[in-house]
């Protein structure tokens, strides 16, 4: 069976010189909410830096199933 990797991260260009798209995949709601306070807390080291900057995040939840074959 094909289990869902810890942490998964993927980068991907967007249009001109924007920074990468990045996919990070983890198993529990809190440590995706971990993630995002990471991200939020180091995107700019100032108020004035960060006024101009945006972040997207999309939170995508799955369940992968338990059950054995028979199950």
């Amino acid at each position: 069976s094909e289990q869902s990797p810890g942490v998964y991260l993927r980068d991907g260009p967007l249009f001109g010189n924007q920074p990468p798209h990045c996919e990070l995949r983890v198993p529990s709601a809190e440590k995706a909410a971990h993630y995002l306070d990471a991200a939020l807390e180091g995107r700019a080291p100032t108020k004035e830096d960060s006024r101009d900057s945006h972040l997207l995040y999309t939170l995508h939840v799955y369940q992968y199933s338990v059950a054995g074959k028979g199950g």
